[in-house]
């Protein structure tokens, strides 16, 4: 399961390379939108290299772990989770910390303010009563593309608390699931339904407070609404597990559950293309006016559409927390989080240059004099701006 947890998000940080890449050269101004200072914003080449890095450490993990047997094998998970958690600080740190410390010193306010403001923001972030910058939907959106991460963690968790045997090694909790763990009714039914739940809370909760902030009903509360629905799929199957076997549940209660599986489905999905997206205007060929990421190529945004019409499928598949029992069910449950990750990935291409283009989240950003308004001005390269990234460049051994 660690393998297994951490692997999927290295795949996912993969992704969110490849995806600064495209934004920055198609001029995405994602510094404003996700409102972390420029000069804080790692550079691509970094993020790749930093990701290679990981990733060599992490294949080599897995071999080493896989070809010996012995009891010293155990300590291999050791060291990816080790490096998986300090990962999480070392993001926390850039994108949170720093560029609140950076602003600090600026009002002359002390390291103490910051600290706690920083931890009142995470605790706000954790119960979802507030959606702050976008940078906070963008993330938690990634979160429900993750609940089976999420669960395979929660098992970890669990493994390292509990022990079937009292004589039992530390490290041998790493090797396999504790029996507790796999087949309790408090983690079957309980800690793991809440968990999955828990990225549709946060989306929830945060619609909510947009609505509150701007008291627009549109799209803050028919989102609220969409993740309500989401929630049921988690819950019916967590409370009747039997409808996954259709051979044994009623036939009423089956047909109840595949309609609230379709729906959720195709709600989900029309939401990505005409909210989350801007598509659909029947003027622009089924798409909009403005096209950043491929103006030449819109055919590139017909498959995007055409992709995730089928591929939200698997999305909706991730909210059943049953599916995941036996050994061959975990290898198809890594595939289908190994592509919901490809079509979080291509989602959030076009949903951040929609942002861009449309501020759908209503939010205010600086402008050049200052002051604050809704209109996101375009990503370049000033001077200033090429010899910080210049200087990260030397920092990370690319240019001399």
């Amino acid at each position: 399961r660690i393998f297994r947890a951490t692997g999927l998000v290295l795949f996912m940080f993969w992704g969110f390379c490849l995806q600064v890449g495209i934004w920055r050269e198609m001029r995405i101004n994602i510094p404003v939108i996700f409102g972390i200072p420029a000069a804080l914003f790692p550079t691509t080449p970094s993020l790749f290299l930093h990701a290679a890095r990981t990733t060599v450490l992490y294949l080599v993990c897995m071999v080493m772990y896989v070809q010996d047997d012995s009891s010293q094998a155990n300590v291999y998970p050791m060291i990816v989770l080790g490096g998986f958690a300090a990962l999480l600080v070392l993001s926390w740190y850039r994108v949170v910390y720093a560029p609140r410390r950076s602003w600090a010193r600026q009002v002359n306010q002390s390291w103490f303010s910051t600290v706690r403001e920083t931890a009142w923001g995470a605790f706000v972030f954790v119960t979802g009563t507030s959606e702050r910058f976008f940078f906070t939907a963008y993330l938690t959106d990634y979160l429900t593309s993750s609940t089976k991460i999420l669960a395979d963690l929660a098992h970890v968790g669990c493994n390292l608390v509990v022990r079937d045997h009292q004589d039992e090694p530390f490290t041998a909790r790493f090797r396999a699931d504790s029996k507790y763990c796999v087949e309790s009714w408090e983690m079957n039914f309980v800690v793991i339904p809440v968990v999955m739940c828990w990225p549709l809370w946060l989306r929830l909760a945060q619609n909510l407070s947009r609505l509150y902030a701007t008291g627009n009903n549109f799209p803050f509360l028919a989102n609220a609404a969409k993740y309500a629905l989401a929630h049921t799929v988690t819950i019916f199957s967590a409370l009747h597990p039997e409808l996954l076997n259709f051979d044994s549940g009623s036939g009423f209660d089956i047909t109840v559950f595949v309609f609230v599986f379709v729906v959720t489905t195709f709600v989900t999905f029309a939401w990505d293309v005409l909210v989350d997206w801007g598509l659909g205007d029947t003027h622009f060929g089924g798409l909009r006016a403005q096209l950043m990421l491929a103006p030449a190529h819109p055919s590139l945004y017909y498959a995007a559409i055409v992709a995730d019409f089928f591929m939200r499928n698997l999305w909706t598949v991730q909210l059943v927390p049953q599916f995941q029992s036996t050994h061959t069910v975990l290898l198809s449950t890594a595939g289908t989080t190994a592509l919901e990750v490809v079509r979080r990935t291509f989602w959030g291409l076009i949903r951040v240059e929609n942002e861009m283009l449309h501020n759908t989240r209503n939010y205010e950003y600086p402008t050049k004099d200052g002051e604050f308004g809704h209109f996101i001005p375009l990503y370049f390269d000033s001077p200033f701006q090429k010899e910080m990234e210049r200087e990260a460049m030397r920092e990370e051994g690319f240019v001399g």
